[in-house]
C-alpha cells in the first residue's frame, strides 16, 4: 500500500480503490492532449519498422475551451439574492475578484470539467490562527482539480460529502505530493486533513496544519460535471466528457487535417534534370543546384521523358485542396453535432481557418446549442452556490467577519448572451415592457440580477410610487 493510501486508511478510509472512471479519464486526457495512439503509431514493412505521426489542431481541446467560454465568461454574474445581504454581497464580490474566480480558476475548472467529465473547486486556508481565534489577515484561497486528482470518499449520485484531492507541491526545489481530505467530523463540521509525501514517506512542511476544523457544515469543496448521463459508472458523482460521444469526429477532423498537410508536403514541385547536366565532386557525388534553397531536384539518366525530348521535366502534383477542405468541414460539422454545440457552430471562412460563428448566427440556427447549454448550466450551478456559501462561512470563522448566512441565496446569471445576442434580447424585453407584456420589475430583476422584492422596490422608486405586488 502506498504511503498516502496508508495515511488515508489511518483516517478510517480502508477500502478506497481506484474508481471505475480512471480508464475513461485517461482516454479523454489522451485525446485532449493529442497524445492518443491515433497520433503516433508504428508500422512494419518487411523487416523494417517505421513511425507514423499525425498532426493535430486539437479538436477535443477546442470543444472543451468553447464550452467553457460559452458557459462561464466575463458576463457571468454571481451575487446574493434577498434583502439584508449587502455585507455578504460586498465581501463575495471582492473574494470573487481577488481569486479570479470567473476569468481564471472558474473558467479553467469548467474547461477541465467539460474535457474530463469532472472537476472540482476546493477552499484552502492560509495564515489562520491555529488556536481558533479570528485573524483578519487570513486568506481563503481557491484551488481547482480535475478528474485525475479527485477521489470521492462518501457519495451518492446526487452529491459527494467527503472527498480526497491530490496535487503537486514543491519544497526546496523538490516536487512532492500533497494530499487533502475534506471530511465530516463527529460533530458534523468539516475538517481539512493535509499530508505531504516524498514518494511513500510522509514529510513535514512548515506552515501546513495536519488538520483544521473549519467549524462549518457546508462542504468547503464542490464537484462539477457536465449535464450528461454517466453510463460508465452508475450512481456516480463523476460526469462524462462532452466529447466522449464525438471521438470518431475528433479522429476524422485530425485525419483530414493531417491528410491535407501530407498532400501539401508531397505536392511540392519536383524538377527532373538529366544526369549529364549535373556536376559531381571528386568522390562521384552529384551536386544538386540550389540545394541550399530547399528546392528538390531528381536526376535521371535518360533525357527523354515520355514522348518529350525536353531535357528538363517539371512535376506538379495535385494538392486536392477542395477535397481536403470538404473533409475537414464535414469532420467539424460532426464534431459540433456530437459534442452538443450544433453542426453549424464551427465553420470554415474563406481563408480555411476554424472559427466559431457569431452569437447572433448561433442564436438563429442552433437551438441544440441552447438546450445543451441549459443542461450544463443546471448541472454546474449547485457547485457555484456551494463554494460561494462555504467561502462566506469560512470568512466568519477565520477572518472574524459577521456576514449573514447566504445558504440558498446565491444568485448566478450565466453568460447566455454569448448564445443569444445580449442587445437583441434586451431590446426585445424593453418592447415587451412598453407593450405591457412584461412587468417593469421583472425586467429589472432579470438584467440586474436582483431578487423579486428588491427589483419591485427599485421599480417603484423609478416610478415615484409604491408598487403593489405583481405576479
Amino acid at each position: 500500500m502506498s504511503g498516502h493510501m496508508q495515511w488515508l486508511a489511518n483516517l478510517g478510509y480502508e477500502n478506497v480503490d481506484e474508481h471505475p472512471m480512471n480508464k475513461q479519464v485517461d482516454t479523454w486526457w489522451s485525446w485532449l492532449t493529442a497524445t492518443a495512439d491515433f497520433y503516433k503509431s508504428q508500422h512494419k514493412s518487411g523487416k523494417k519498422r517505421f513511425k507514423v505521426e499525425r498532426i493535430s489542431i486539437h479538436p477535443a481541446k477546442m470543444v472543451a475551451e468553447d464550452w467553457a467560454s460559452l458557459l462561464f465568461n466575463e458576463k457571468t454574474e454571481i451575487g446574493c439574492e434577498g434583502t439584508g445581504l449587502d455585507a455578504a454581497q460586498a465581501w463575495l464580490e471582492e473574494w470573487l475578484a481577488t481569486s479570479r474566480f470567473i476569468e481564471g480558476m472558474g473558467n479553467r475548472a469548467i474547461e477541465r470539467c467539460m474535457a474530463l467529465g469532472t472537476a472540482a473547486w476546493a477552499l484552502k486556508l492560509k495564515d489562520i490562527n491555529i488556536d481558533g481565534t479570528a485573524n483578519p489577515s487570513a486568506k481563503i484561497a481557491l484551488q481547482r482539480f480535475d478528474a485525475r486528482n479527485i477521489t470521492p470518499l462518501t457519495f451518492d449520485e446526487d452529491e459527494c460529502t467527503e472527498c480526497m484531492f491530490t496535487s503537486s507541491t514543491t519544497m526546496r526545489g523538490k516536487e512532492l505530493k500533497q494530499v487533502q481530505v475534506y471530511r465530516l467530523s463527529d460533530s458534523g463540521t468539516y475538517e481539512i486533513n493535509t499530508a505531504i509525501f516524498d514518494g511513500d514517506e510522509q514529510v513535514e512542511r512548515p506552515g501546513i496544519a495536519a488538520m483544521v476544523d473549519t467549524r462549518i457544515t457546508t462542504p468547503p469543496f464542490a464537484l462539477l460535471r457536465p449535464g450528461i448521463d454517466n453510463t460508465y459508472w452508475e450512481n456516480s458523482p463523476f460526469g462524462v466528457s462532452v466529447f466522449d460521444r464525438a471521438l470518431g469526429a475528433v479522429q476524422l477532423v485530425d485525419m483530414a487535417v493531417d491528410n491535407m498537410n501530407r498532400d501539401i508536403y508531397t505536392g511540392q514541385k519536383m524538377v527532373f534534370l538529366p544526369i549529364d547536366m549535373l556536376e559531381s565532386d571528386t568522390k562521384g557525388n552529384y551536386i544538386i543546384p540550389r540545394e541550399e534553397m530547399q528546392q528538390y531536384f531528381v536526376k535521371f539518366e535518360n533525357t527523354r521523358i515520355g514522348e518529350s525530348n525536353n531535357p528538363v521535366f517539371e512535376y506538379n502534383p495535385d494538392l486536392r485542396i477542395a477535397d481536403n477542405r470538404m473533409a475537414i468541414k464535414t469532420g467539424l460539422e460532426l464534431l459540433g453535432r456530437r459534442s452538443g454545440l450544433g453542426k453549424s457552430f464551427y465553420s470554415l471562412d474563406d481563408r480555411a481557418t476554424v472559427q466559431p460563428k457569431t452569437a447572433t448566427e448561433v442564436s438563429a440556427d442552433s437551438a441544440e446549442l441552447l438546450r445543451s447549454a441549459k443542461k450544463h448550466e443546471q448541472s454546474i450551478l449547485p457547485a457555484i452556490e456551494t463554494i460561494c456559501t462555504a467561502a462566506c462561512q469560512l470568512a466568519n470563522t477565520f477572518q472574524g467577519t459577521s456576514l449573514p448566512d447566504i445558504t440558498g441565496r446565491v444568485s448566478v446569471v450565466f453568460g447566455d448572451n454569448i448564445i443569444e445576442d445580449d442587445s437583441v434580447v434586451r431590446q426585445r424585453d424593453r418592447e415587451d415592457v412598453s407593450a405591457g407584456l412584461l412587468a417593469g420589475w421583472r425586467y429589472i430583476a432579470k438584467w440586474e440580477a436582483l431578487d423579486d422584492t428588491t427589483a419591485k422596490e427599485r421599480f417603484a422608486e423609478a416610478q415615484g410610487e409604491t408598487l403593489a405586488d405583481e405576479e
